[in-house]
């Protein structure tokens, strides 16, 4: 599946999501805005168009998503999640786009890429 950044989301500011990252191996990091990537068991059924979450480590907690495509390269995921409605919209992003891929590895880095 792949990275996405999220354009607009419908959720409490103190918890917003910032990125949503697809594993091809049945998991999803939840990067919010303001704390450490948050990992979820993943189950994505793309015929009937649904994702479901679950936490490791806990059995009994389920969160269920309806996904959209509403057009190449966006996503909205609708669903709840710890008792709250969730509305993401989500834009794919290409792995091109990421520095290392783009620049390459680098032992010494020039300025501005030695933060």
């Amino acid at each position: 599946m792949g990275l996405a950044r999220l354009d607009q989301q419908g959720r409490l500011p103190e918890s917003r999501w910032r990125r949503l990252t697809f594993d091809r191996f049945n998991s999803v990091g939840i990067s919010p805005a303001d704390g450490p990537v948050q990992r979820y068991g993943a189950k994505v059924d793309l015929a009937a168009k649904t994702v479901q979450l679950s936490k490791r480590g806990d059995q009994a907690w389920k969160s269920n998503f309806t996904l959209e495509t509403p057009s190449p390269g966006l996503i909205t995921l609708n669903g709840e999640m710890d008792g709250k409605k969730i509305q993401a919209k989500l834009r794919k992003l290409d792995a091109k786009s990421f520095l290392l891929n783009s620049r390459g590895f680098h032992w010494i880095n020039e300025v501005p890429y030695n933060r």
